[in-house]
């Protein structure tokens, strides 16, 4: 007992360990995504076993490309897959059907189709075409391989467009009948869970005792969740499109109620005087009334007027924002809400036909496949036909993000190799039907389809245990017993990876640590942008602020994507810009952003109690911090550019001033700005240097 005692705590001390446990977790529909799965996995088995449908393989992973978080989604992605892969058949019968006797014509015109599709993979927001177009071309070619007859060569073009077409309607209907996600409670349940978090912080301070930790990862998590499930609520329910700015609002609350409930968590307990007390009461009242509201455009009414109470002169600061964003959505007519945001919707992106880079990649890319296709056709190993697939399915904008994709399919495929092979040793040998191989084949895909609805950082490994497993087990009608097959892959997939990391590399390389500088530049600008809100009309300055305050979130989390693939690049530990620095900064980031926030929320929440030269002295010192971070920006950006300390003028001023309600408060917010923008200096000097 003592020894399985110590390997519990060496594993739980393990970063490799911890990092697997956090991705395998469990979390609100996981197990749903998981069974969707396995339901369509099976009907699709059973269908094409039955029907004698062909690659069969095939089918199964387009199951899993069909089925996406939600219902919105998943209705997206089939319509896109259904079209695209009428028109990318299509096309590959006119290849074969104008090339078949002309390889050279044949190729060429192949390596047209890919180079468009991978330059459409980089410029539209229907790159998907371009990549499920890129993956057929070069499985249509691995056929012409074999030296079929061309009317044999049409009947598995035609059949691989069957295989690909009949799943990609069951999985829809899977997914809209069994178990469906539907955004809008994905929405709704995602509200409920911040605002019992709210509810905990209140409750805790009501009770004067320590308030659960709240940290600044949990904010960015939820309000960049909060946002992307709207977007598709919004996509999917004619009444969220018809209502997008009430519900907006109303995500909007949330947020700042989730915000002030983080600064609640950071603050002392104290005692409560009555006025506090009482407003803490409504508080709790008014958040659990909106937190059982749910679904539709009803009217939300606070059980009591919050605005009386905030008007206390001893009323602290925070909880006056929380009443004020409260009463603010109660009051809120349609008449008064303004119009959601308008996003421009291109198919293509601004840049498209004059950004290099877009060409380069699907140049890099396209040689990475060539060089695949010679060593292929030129050494007659039709097994390893996976080495020019995984070049393509690699072809990701800079060199990190492919190597993180990369090994999470060397991952996947490697351990959905050994169970095909245990599998096929141990298993297949003492079944005698087919019953007892489709529960061991659904068991395999239930374990790779947890894997792939989980966090981004794995699930694309979850994909590649399943697809590994299939090619295997799949190829022909029924049990396979050749252990070569596996054997094949899984080298195709490594020469594959071997290949595209090496051309990504020596080819135009784009590197995500090359991109740190300019989004940590680009973060420092949203953090200013925030500081300075106040300069908008007074209709305005909450919306400001709450644009302001997403935009910084969106950057950090972006940042934070970029550094983690800047890891994986090698010669990281020797660039400029350290990555693993850049984690650090993030953190002291965050740190800003919030400090910014709660000044902002300090001068909103107490303005009229607050004198005239207590309020000037802080938008003052706002705006030189601004100013501030502006010039670290362009330090950071351009290597280039002298900054000064933030200047005390301001907090001197504050301090002079005779003592007033709040005034406490906000000159602690204006020194905890002060120390978070003196902490990014020396980082931000630091890289400018390097």
């Amino acid at each position: 007992m003592q020894a399985l005692a110590d390997l519990r705590l060496w594993l739980d001390t393990t970063p490799a360990w911890s990092f697997l446990k956090s991705q395998l977790a469990p979390f609100p529909g996981r197990a749903n995504a998981m069974w969707r799965y396995v339901f369509a996995s099976a009907c699709v088995i059973v269908i094409s076993l039955g029907f004698q449908i062909p690659l069969l393989s095939l089918s199964l992973i387009v199951v899993f490309f069909t089925a996406q978080e939600n219902t919105a989604l998943t209705k997206l992605s089939a319509a896109i897959m259904l079209a695209g892969s009428l028109v990318i058949t299509s096309l590959c019968l006119l290849l074969v059907m104008f090339t078949f006797d002309y390889p050279v014509p044949r190729i060429l015109g192949a390596c047209a189709l890919v180079f468009c599709g991978l330059y459409l993979l980089r410029t539209s927001s229907l790159g998907v075409l371009g990549f499920l177009g890129s993956i057929q071309v070069i499985y249509t070619q691995s056929f012409i391989d074999l030296n079929l007859p061309p009317e044999l060569l049409v009947r598995v073009i035609l059949w691989s467009w069957v295989a690909t077409a009949y799943p990609v309607v069951l999985t829809v209907l899977v997914n809209l009948l069994f178990l469906p996600t539907e955004p809008q409670r994905q929405l709704e349940a995602e509200i409920r869970r911040q605002l019992d978090d709210v509810i905990a912080q209140l409750d805790a301070r009501l009770l004067g005792r320590a308030a659960p930790p709240l940290p600044a990862s949990a904010l960015e998590r939820g309000v960049l969740t909060l946002q992307r499930h709207l977007g598709f609520a919004v996509m999917a329910e004619a009444d969220y499109r018809r209502n997008q700015a009430w519900h907006l609002l109303r995500i909007t609350t949330v947020d700042r109620l989730h915000t002030a409930a983080s600064h609640l968590a950071g603050e002392t307990p104290a005692e409560l005087d009555p006025a506090n007390r009482e407003l803490l009461h409504a508080l709790l009242a008014t958040v659990r009334a909106l937190r059982d509201q749910t679904g539709g455009r009803a009217a939300f009414q606070p059980p009591q007027p919050l605005s009386a109470l905030a008007q206390a002169p001893t009323a602290d600061p925070t909880l006056v924002e929380m009443a004020y964003a409260l009463q603010g959505l109660g009051d809120a007519s349609d008449a008064d809400l303004p119009p959601p945001p308008s996003r421009p919707r291109g198919l293509m992106a601004a840049d498209a036909f004059s950004n290099p880079a877009y060409a380069r990649f699907a140049v890099k890319t396209l040689l990475a496949t060539l060089v695949c296709y010679v060593f292929y056709t030129a050494v007659q190993w039709q097994g390893i036909h996976t080495i020019m697939l995984t070049v393509i399915i690699l072809a990701l904008p800079s060199v990190g993000s492919s190597r993180t994709k990369g090994w999470q399919r060397i991952a996947g495929c490697a351990v959905g190799s050994v169970i095909a092979l245990a599998a096929t040793v141990f298993v297949i040998p003492h079944l005698d039907g087919l019953t007892g191989f489709l529960l061991m084949s659904l068991v395999v895909i239930g374990a790779g389809g947890w894997v792939a609805a989980g966090p981004a950082r794995s699930n694309y490994a979850g994909m590649q245990l399943v697809l590994a497993y299939v090619l295997a087990m799949f190829a022909h009608a029924g049990p396979s017993t050749d252990l070569t097959e596996i054997r094949d892959r899984m080298i195709g997939i490594l020469l594959g990876a071997a290949v595209s990391t090496l051309v990504q590399l020596t080819v135009w390389p784009e590197l995500d640590r090359d991109a740190l500088r300019p989004r940590l530049a680009r973060i420092l600008r949203s953090i200013a942008t925030l500081a300075r809100a106040r300069e908008a009309e007074p209709e305005r300055r909450q919306a400001s602020i709450d644009q302001a305050r997403l935009a910084g979130w969106a950057l950090v989390a972006g940042a934070r994507e970029a550094q983690a693939n800047a890891l994986l690049e090698p010669g990281w530990h020797v660039a400029a810009l350290d990555p693993t620095q850049v984690q650090t900064w993030l953190t002291q980031a965050q740190e800003a952003l919030l400090a910014v926030n709660r000044l902002q929320t300090l001068l909103q929440a107490g303005l009229g109690d607050l004198s005239a030269p207590m309020r000037q002295a802080a938008e003052r010192f706002a705006l030189d911090a601004a100013a501030t971070l502006d010039a670290l920006a362009i330090r950071m950006e351009q290597r280039a550019g002298e900054v000064t300390a933030l200047s005390s003028a301001a907090v001197d001023a504050l301090d002079g001033v005779d003592d007033a309600p709040g005034q406490p408060a906000l000159i602690a917010a204006v020194h905890a700005v002060r120390s978070c923008i003196a902490q990014m200096q020396p980082s931000a000097s630091q890289a400018a240097a390097d």
